[in-house]
This record gives C-alpha cells, structure tokens and sequence, in this order.
C-alpha cells in the first residue's frame, strides 16, 4: 500500500462504524506525519474491535462468554486487558495462527512506538500496521468461530425459519444469518449443509439454506468459490443431492461454468436425467433444466445451447414442444427455431390423431409467442401441416379447420400479411398442399 488513496478505501471496509472514525484519526496522524500515533490508534483500535466482537460472540459461544466476562472486569478496574484477550482467544482457537502472527506485530510496534526506546518509526511503518489492522481485523465482520455455524445448523431445525417460499426471501433471510460470519468457516458450513442432505431426518431448511446461498453467491466471489468446492463439487457424484444442486445451478449459472470439467460432466448427467424423468410439472421447480440454460443464455450467449447443450435442448422440444418456456428458448437460435418450426409442422400433420389433435389443442395457447417470433412463409406452412392433420381426420384439427383458425388470431394476420408481400411464393406452399387453388386470396377467403 504505497498511495493515500488506497489508505482512505481501506478505511471504508471497516465494519463498525465508531472505529472507522476513530481509525481516521491513525490516517490523519500519518498524513502529519505522527507516524507512532497513527501506530498506536491502529493497535488500540484493533484491540478494540476484538472485545467488541467476542463480546457479540459471546451470545453463542461459552468460551468467548468467560472471556468476556473477565476483560469487562478488567476494563472496569481500570486493568490491562489486551494480552489477556489475546491468549484466550488464540488458545480457544477462535483466532488463528495467522491472526496470532499479526498481533504480535501490531503489540511490538506499539511498544516501539509507546515507550522512550529512541525507535524512530517510519511512514512505510505506519501505512503497514495501519494495512494489518483494517484488512486482517477491522474489515472482518465476526471472529473465526463454528459455534455460529453450530447454531445456525441447530435453528434450520425450526419449523419456521422460512416462512416463505419466496428465493427472495430466502435469500434474504440466509443473508441476514450469515452477515457476521468470517469467510473462514464457510467450508465447514458447506460440508455439514451436504452431510444433512443424506440424513433421513433433512429438512427442507437445509436445501432452502442452500439455494439462499446460491442466491447471494451470485455478487460475492468467495461464496461462489466455496460452493462450488465443498458443495457442487463435493456432491456432483451423488443422486441424492441431484435435485438440490440442479435448484442451485438454476439460480446461478456460474456455479456450472466455472466448475472444473469432471464436475461439469457429472452435472450434466443430472441435466439430462431431469429431461428424461421429469413431467411438465417439474416446470414449476428451480431444479428442472430450463432454469439453467434461461440463465446460460444471460451469461454465455444463446450459442451456449447450440455448442454446449444442443441434444438436452432438441430433447426438450421433442418433449415438450407446446410448452411456452421451451418455446421461448428454441427461439435463442436458428438451429433450435428451425427444429421446434419442423416439430411443429410434423405433429400437426401427423395422421396419429391423439399427435395431430393434441397440436390444435395447444397451439392456440403459442399464438403470441409463434406471431412475434415465426415469419409469415414459416407459419403458412404450420397452418397447412394442420389442414392435412385434418384431412386424416383428426376431429380437433377438423373443427379448428372448420372455425378458420379462430384460436390463433395472431398468427392469422402474420400469415396474411405475408402472402400479401409474397405471392408467387406463398401460392407455391399453398398448391404443394391443394393446386387447385389459383390465388392466395382464394385461399384466405377459404381458410383464413
């Protein structure tokens, strides 16, 4: 840290508001060049912030509790009480050795700079302790601890701790639980979340907390990390966490692209197993594969689906064709478009009637979506796969024939449209079915 400016964002990161400003004063020492005052105030105010922060522990955890009971009695005594913090916590293990490191260096240079030793301290000096104590103390927001995740485990428990079903809410309730929790114990809270997805008496918190996760992952990096390492990746080999994982890929796409590739190949088995085993309710459920490739084409490009998910994509259609989500999706590319257009014009023709009749009985409710997104020549040869569904006999294509395609108005006036603007080649598409037709206005005023 070698600017002034990088010195004031440091100070934004800190957590508590009341030692940020009094961390202004160890800037504003530097900047007048006291450089052992603006030590001392880093170190006073690190101090500080620890017996803040077991003190909040202490709510949950019995440790920091007896140490907090005997640093306040201290600090009423007017006693010295930051050594005394210091081993407790360190022997507790909730610092680490690395944080152990740091205090002894933030202790030494306050020493130095307290006492008449003939130290003279130095700006690097000062910008250094100064760095130590805001990225490696102030800036976390609660102390290394699994008691907290211990608790939170224990309350997922409660019946009540989701009342909705809302992903918002959710996540905004996972946000709220996990908003003093160092980045340190976030594997440890991975790992018992998927042991409890094994357990026979998991609840649904446990998968809700999860998706909570996934949901805030989505603007923190270093939870993104973590899921994909102690959750996606840990779990990518067993069913039991198929739908879980699938739920949280369908709210953050990332959580797939930037696994390694054996995950990658293990979580597209579940993709393609939610295709072939699922139903149309499924739909309904983050977990379906739809989800997952909407939010493939946001981040990746609509070319995603055709080099990376084409066979799930064409499966899709092939199954679910009159599904408006899926048509949605084919109509990200030509190669889908065009499969789902065929698909259509196949099952309208079909001389199957329960295929023929199914397709009049749906495709009015694709009227929106097919006249925005079909050209004119496409749809016209859609309509005229219907009349030779009729033609075979299917008695919903025959009474959707009968009525003049009144279901699909839209559609309707794209068709005529186009045959206005195109009448060499549509009366081409029109005698390929009936040449006895001279004109397309002949067949508009028959059909149409």
């Amino acid at each position: 840290m070698n600017r002034l400016s990088d010195m004031e964002e440091l100070l934004e990161s800190i957590c508590d508001s009341e030692l940020m400003e009094f961390m202004r004063e160890a800037y504003l020492s530097y900047m007048a060049g006291a450089y052992k005052s603006s030590i001392i105030v880093s170190t006073v105010a690190v101090y500080e912030d620890l017996r803040r922060k077991t003190k909040q522990l202490s709510l949950i955890n019995s440790d920091a509790r007896d140490i907090t009971i005997e640093v306040e009695r201290r600090i009423s005594n007017n006693e010295v009480f930051e050594s005394y913090l210091e081993d407790q916590l360190t022997s507790k293990k909730i610092l680490n050795a690395l944080d152990k490191r740091n205090l002894t260096a933030l202790r030494d240079r306050r020493n130095l700079s307290a006492h008449p030793t003939g130290h003279k301290a130095t700006a690097e000096e000062a910008r250094y302790i100064f760095s130590i104590a805001i990225n490696n103390f102030l800036s976390k927001p609660l102390l290394y601890a699994n008691e907290k995740v211990d608790y939170i485990l224990t309350s997922l428990r409660n019946e009540n701790f989701f009342p909705s079903l809302d992903i918002g809410n959710i996540a905004f309730i996972v946000k709220r639980e996990t908003e003093n929790l160092h980045e340190g114990v976030y594997p440890y809270l991975l790992r018992k979340l998927a042991e409890d997805l094994e357990e026979k008496n998991s609840t649904k918190n446990t998968r809700f907390f999860l998706y909570g996760l996934a949901h805030n992952s989505k603007s923190v990096n270093f939870l993104e990390d973590a899921l994909i390492k102690y959750f996606i990746k840990l779990k990518a080999d067993d069913s039991i966490a198929e739908k879980a994982i699938m739920t949280s890929i369908g709210i953050n796409a990332n959580l797939f692209f930037k696994s390694d590739e054996v995950t990658q190949t293990r979580l597209r088995y579940f993709i393609k197993n939610l295709i072939s085993t699922g139903g149309e309710d499924d739909f309904a459920y983050l977990y379906h594969p739809i989800y997952f490739f909407e939010l493939a084409v946001e981040i990746k490009g609509a070319n995603i689906l055709v080099t990376e998910f084409n066979d799930e994509i064409n499966e899709l259609i092939r199954l679910y064709i009159y599904n408006t989500r899926i048509v949605m999706l084919s109509f990200h590319n030509t190669l889908h478009k065009n499969e789902l257009i065929d698909k259509l014009c196949l099952n309208a023709s079909s001389s199957t009637f329960d295929i023929s009749n199914k397709f009049s009985n749906r495709v009015k409710d694709l009227d929106e979506l097919l006249s925005k997104n079909v050209d004119g020549k496409s749809l016209l040869k859609i309509i005229i796969s219907l009349l030779r569904g009729a033609d075979w006999g299917a008695w919903v294509s025959i009474d959707f024939k009968n009525r003049k395609f009144y279901e699909i108005p839209k559609c309707k006036d794209v068709i005529k449209i186009w045959l206005q603007q195109n009448n060499t080649e549509g009366i081409e598409i029109i005698n390929e079915y009936d040449n006895s037709i001279a004109t397309v206005e002949i067949f508009v005023d028959i059909y149409l």
